[in-house]
């Protein structure tokens, strides 16, 4: 399966119907989103989601929680297993250019970059 970036309510939603059905793994991606938004907030304590090798960011750095639990916390339960919080380093993620620098911790994860034009609205 190929790494994606992931849309903040795109993750959200699939994570949320993952966690209904209890099946889902969820692996090399990116989740970037603004320090006003929360990361996976509700119970994430008793589902068979499979997360590992994921990068994640908050805009403008600061503490990351998923749901209710710190990092730390978050992994300890096993969840994320070599999963990182760091910049990915995007060549300019205030005007949308979400192309990854050379040096990106993302590309370390396994994180296969791809045409980012064929992805979103068109018209």
């Amino acid at each position: 399966m190929p790494a994606s970036f992931i849309c903040f309510t795109a993750l959200q939603h699939c994570l949320r119907t993952a966690a209904a059905v209890n099946n889902f793994l969820f692996e090399r991606n990116i989740v970037f989103w603004n320090a006003d938004r929360k990361v996976l907030h509700g119970k994430w304590n008793d589902t068979n989601v499979v997360m590992r090798k994921n990068l994640y960011w908050q805009e403008g750095g600061g503490e990351v929680k998923i749901g209710p639990e710190t990092w730390s916390q978050w992994q300890a339960r096993g969840m994320d297993e070599g999963s990182a919080v760091a910049d990915p380093m995007f060549v300019d993620a205030l005007k949308y250019d979400f192309r990854l620098k050379p040096a990106s911790p993302a590309l370390k994860l396994g994180f296969e970059p791809f045409d980012l034009s064929k992805v979103g609205p068109r018209k």
